[in-house]
């Protein structure tokens, strides 16, 4: 750019007027190519987001004849990926024509001014031919720098998706090691508990009281929404308190590495969940050291031993998460039954372990809350009078509140009265 004011003078600031113009341009596109590019990614990751749910619940939008609503969900999201795609586009392409109609009126105005200078006997034939030389040499990195700026933009908005992701907080401090052999006795105190899910939503658990004595049985009943699943999770380290505290043995539980935690206490969700894999290996995830010796007695505690010994290979049958053949809604519970069972923890929390029982799984349920009782800590959900009554206490809860605690004589007839 100075060989340019040296050689042709005045002819220097058409490069600076158009890098002004330039400028100026990438100001007022920003804010809408960005809002534009926005937009399109987060279309983008719902539409994924979308096609992977189908393909995971594909079977229950079949049984529910669904396919026309998916589709036409699909259809719609499609248009808005679709049309945000093509402003997105267009937006790329009316700057492209601004920039080369920019260098084309810039490479226009040297050649004009520049003969007028040299018809004036200012400058050189040479000189004009050295100067047009050199603005292309300037405006060429000019157009390309501003043409680049989409794809800029998209970087930006990838790096700054990636930012959040990682500001996620951690579960663990990097750099400590945990002690995975902590032996707790099962004393469970839970202090004034509250909690929200979101800042706009009711409280999942609102002024929570709780002491639990080792060895007890403890069941947790209620209304579908009130908290006692909730409760579970919050043991397990999956959800911290708001307000309150959770006591393990006297400890706070926020003090605690969450693999000492976990490791230190069997769960079973209401909801269970497999991978590709083993039968051992799906039950060894809660205890990776468990042998195949611990593995058949977590079956048979949970009173699939009839049903592995009828399979070709036993504990070492190969199964999947939407294996139905094997699989079936019983089995399944008695399998993430198994799985807690395995790790022989002082603490077990159950999850509706009933769902899904026939009679005589459910019996053998019973036997082995009871078989537990007074040896280890229990906490479970459910709602089968049957249950409550082997409890040495029942839990009413409602709305995020204890409304009742107290032996299953004095609770379960104000229940269902």
């Amino acid at each position: 750019l100075g060989a340019v004011f040296w050689i042709a003078g005045p002819l220097g600031w058409i490069p600076v007027i158009l890098l002004a113009v330039f400028t100026i341009a990438l100001l007022v596109t920003e804010p809408i190519l960005r809002a534009v590019t926005e937009a399109d990614m987060s279309s983008r990751s719902r539409q994924q987001s979308f096609l992977v749910e189908l393909i995971t619940k594909q079977r229950m939008v079949k049984n529910c004849n669904g396919e026309d609503v998916w589709r036409s969900r699909f259809r719609e999201m499609s248009a808005n990926t679709a049309m945000l795609n093509l402003r997105n586009g267009s937006i790329v392409s009316y700057t492209a024509i601004f920039a080369q109609t920019m260098m084309m009126l810039a490479g226009v105005a040297t050649i004009s001014l520049g003969t007028m200078r040299a018809m004036e006997g200012d400058m050189t034939i040479g000189a004009l031919i050295a100067t047009m030389a050199l603005v292309w040499r300037v405006l060429a990195p000019l157009q390309s720098i501003f043409l680049s700026f989409n794809r800029l933009e998209q970087a930006l908005e990838s790096l700054r998706q990636i930012n959040r992701m990682m500001r996620i907080p951690l579960e663990r401090q990097p750099g400590v090691l945990p002690s995975f052999f902590r032996d707790f006795k099962g004393r469970i105190s839970l202090r004034n508990i509250s909690l929200r899910y979101s800042q706009g939503s009711e409280p999942a658990l609102l002024g929570v009281n709780l002491d639990i004595k080792p060895g007890e049985l403890i069941a947790l009943t209620g209304s579908n929404g009130s908290g006692k699943s909730t409760i579970l999770k919050m043991l397990c380290g999956l959800y911290a308190p708001q307000a309150g505290s959770v006591m393990m043995d006297g400890l706070d539980i926020r003090q605690l590495d969450v693999s000492e935690l976990r490791n230190s206490i069997g769960y079973a969700p209401q909801t269970a969940t497999f991978f590709h894999g083993t039968i051992a290996q799906n039950i060894r995830l809660a205890h990776p050291t468990a042998t195949d010796s611990d593995v058949k007695q977590a079956l048979r505690d949970a009173g699939l031993e009839d049903v592995i010994a009828d399979l070709p290979d036993g504990i070492h049958t190969r199964i999947s998460g939407s294996d139905r053949r094997i699989l079936t809604i019983g089995v399944r519970q008695r399998l993430n039954l198994a799985r807690c069972y395995v790790k022989n923890s002082s603490v077990l929390l159950l999850d509706e372990p009933a769902f899904g029982l026939d009679p005589d799984a459910d019996a053998i349920l019973v036997e082995k809350l009871k078989a537990l009782k007074g040896k280890r800590t229990v906490i479970m959900v459910t709602h089968r009078p049957s249950h409550m009554k082997l409890a040495d206490k029942v839990v009413y809860m409602s709305e995020g509140r204890i409304l009742l605690a107290d032996t299953p004589d004095q609770v379960i007839p104000k229940i269902f009265t």
